[in-house]
């Protein structure tokens, strides 16, 4: 039992990166989501993912993240141009 308590706090006691906890959600989301999702690279210098299927290319054009001012992606089935029901 003593085993597996001290086995406890080494995990409780790990510490994350930004870019562990990035690559993380990431793999939650492509393994929890039937929709592809993309990468984009923030000017502010990390990657965020995205599902839109409205993006330019992601490779070529950086693109701020909604926390450092970016706009909201678009999502399949909420597009603005559509309008409210």
């Amino acid at each position: 039992m003593k085993r597996r308590n001290r086995r406890v706090k080494e995990i409780v006691a790990k510490t994350y990166t930004k870019e562990e906890v990035d690559n993380l959600i990431i793999q939650a989301l492509r393994s929890q989501n039937s929709t592809p999702i993309h990468i984009h690279n923030c000017p502010e210098g990390h990657q965020w993912p995205c599902i839109s299927t409205y993006c330019e290319d992601v490779n070529t054009v950086p693109r701020l993240c909604v926390e450092h001012g970016g706009p909201i992606p678009i999502v399949k089935g909420l597009e603005p141009w559509r309008g409210t029901r």
